[in-house]
């Protein structure tokens, strides 16, 4: 009788053994299967990249070895050819998710509001293509404001009419009704204010009740511009801070003369990098001018050693930066 001829007759003989052994495999793959998804979870809502330039790099993989140190069951699984940890069902699992926080939000809208109003705010990307960013902000059933954001969307053309079509698709994919719609929010730019052809004219035209509204944080970084444009001693210390955060990125050997300088500072552990400020939004300026307030002593140090020993393009740069740091009414400008 042949050994094949055996097993079979074994497996009539017991005809549940196959059974319990695919039950239990499938019981220890959902189990690793969870702990992909999770780990897949905590980093997305960390805001952190799964993978990196290659294939068998990346933050997830390395979590999920860390995770199966102690999880046998995960070990196993991902000794597997078939482990369901590739980029397309990374990309797949990131879509799921995505859609099931959107439709949470979108049930927060219609269940506990229903009225809402819309927030549209446009920038290039690293590929130099334009996107539109839209939020709704609703009130929810505890009565506090929320804004969520419910996509990222291309646009091709950045006309009014344009950004408005795109606006109305999406409300339609949404299942947002617009004639629940009562406020609009956007940047004081032509196309989005224009109150003939921009996108808050073509809305008005289908729900004139969608009252459009100039981004308030937009307008007080106008405001505080026009202020600052017009205090020359602050106009000044800021140009000086935008200019030493471009020395600071564009000289190597100055950045290593800072951070060296900076490296005997003893109540640090690491230096604090220099960056030049953010032409676009007043808020984020603040952590570049800390830094330099912060480490003015080596700032100084390392402008000064930049100014006696480097090449004459970037010791005049260096001077002229030291010249105008080490004046008191920079400083508390």
């Amino acid at each position: 009788m042949s050994c094949a001829s055996s097993n079979c007759k074994l497996l009539r003989r017991n005809p549940y053994q196959l059974s319990d052994h695919a039950s239990k495999e499938q019981v220890n793959a959902r189990h690793a299967l969870v702990k992909l998804i999770t780990s897949m979870r905590y980093l997305a809502t960390e805001g952190a990249a799964l993978r990196g330039k290659e294939n068998d790099g990346g933050k997830f993989p390395k979590l999920l070895d860390l995770r199966s140190e102690d999880d046998e069951d995960l070990r196993q699984f991902m000794k597997r050819t078939t482990n369901f940890t590739s980029h397309e069902i990374q990309n797949e699992i990131l879509a799921i998710m995505s859609r099931q926080v959107l439709q949470n939000i979108l049930r927060s809208v219609n269940e506990e509001s229903k009225i809402f109003a819309t927030i549209v705010d446009g920038t290039t990307d690293i590929s130099g293509n334009e996107q539109e960013c839209v939020c709704v902000r609703f009130i929810d059933k505890e009565l506090g404001v929320r804004e969520d954001f419910i996509g990222l969307y291309s646009m091709k053309e950045t006309t009014g009419k344009a950004i408005a079509n795109m606006l109305k698709d999406v409300l339609i994919r949404t299942q947002l009704p617009l004639a629940n719609l009562r406020a609009q929010t956007y940047d004081g730019a032509s196309n989005m204010s224009g109150e003939f052809n921009g996108c808050q004219a073509e809305i008005k035209k289908q729900q004139p009740l969608a009252l459009y509204t100039h981004s308030g944080a937009h307008v007080t970084h106008l405001i505080t511009s026009k202020a600052v444009s017009a205090a020359p001693f602050i106009r000044d210390a800021l140009d000086a801070v935008q200019e030493l955060g471009n020395l600071y990125s564009q000289s190597g050997k100055f950045k290593s003369t800072y951070l060296d300088t900076n490296a005997t500072k003893p109540e640090i552990q690491s230096p604090t990098n220099l960056k030049p400020i953010c032409p676009t939004r007043w808020l984020t300026r603040r952590p570049a001018v800390k830094s330099v307030m912060d480490n003015i002593e080596y700032v100084l140090q390392a402008l000064a050693n930049a100014a006696a020993n480097f090449g004459s393009t970037t010791a005049a740069r260096a001077s002229g930066l030291y010249s105008t740091l080490k004046k008191a009414k920079c400083y508390l400008g």
